[in-house]
């Protein structure tokens, strides 16, 4: 048999699923039957063709691969809840976590993150960025927030970089399905932002999941760097 016996396997039952609840698939599949095609044949031509959806949710950024998954499951009828609609308690507060607070360069490179994240929207990658007086230093692609920070500090580390502290700056896109996807710091994040040299970190309240906020806090004030949650309207 040609093809991979691994996607086969993992495929066959979804095929399976598909033409007795899907009704495209459903009438797919009966199209291949009345064409005297065997019926593992037609399962597997059902498999090929959720195969080549799967990719093709791939061809984009990490909001388009989410909302295909969304969509999926939508057509089948269910109705998707993001995780802070039943526990709102997990969305960072507005204000600080911690003593520290931002100083006026800190709130200029703030300002400069969240329009830089605002302009990069339409691209899909990521949904943070280092700005240091003024200059870019990273942006979050596929690494993801933590690997970015480590990035940093080697940086630092090898004098590559010259600017002051800087700040992280996290914030979701903009037309992104937040059922889906929603920014998040936890106590690894302040961490790499310490080892990184950062002066803190700056997320949108309402709209990025903290974990462990007290431990948060704690561990900002033993880095002297900031945790701040600014106002989605200030943001907008």
């Amino acid at each position: 048999r040609a093809g991979n016996r691994y996607l086969r396997r993992a495929l066959y039952m979804p095929a399976l699923v598909a033409v007795r609840h899907d009704p495209h698939l459903r009438a797919f599949y009966q199209t291949l039957l009345a064409r005297h095609k065997a019926k593992l044949q037609a399962l597997i031509a059902v498999a090929r063709k959720i195969l080549h959806a799967i990719f093709g949710m791939f061809r984009g950024g990490d909001d388009y691969l989410l909302k295909g998954v969304a969509a999926i499951f939508e057509e089948h009828g269910f109705r998707l809840l993001g995780a802070h609609a039943v526990a709102p308690e997990i969305l960072m507060p507005e204000g600080a976590l911690g003593r520290e607070r931002p100083t006026e360069r800190d709130n200029a490179d703030i300002a400069k993150g969240l329009a830089f994240l605002t302009a990069a929207s339409p691209f899909d990658v990521g949904q943070a960025v280092v700005v240091a007086d003024a200059r870019v230093l990273a942006i979050e692609a596929a690494e993801g927030t933590d690997s970015m920070l480590e990035r940093i500090a080697q940086l630092r580390q090898t004098g590559r970089i010259a600017s002051g502290r800087g700040v992280l700056v996290k914030a979701a896109k903009r037309n992104q399905d937040r059922r889906l996807d929603l920014p998040s710091i936890g106590p690894q994040t302040v961490e790499g932002a310490a080892r990184a040299g950062l002066a803190g970190i700056a997320v949108v309240a309402g709209s990025t999941v903290v974990a462990e906020p007290a431990q948060i806090g704690a561990i900002a004030d033993r880095a002297g760097l900031f945790v701040l949650g600014l106002r989605e309207q200030a943001v907008e």
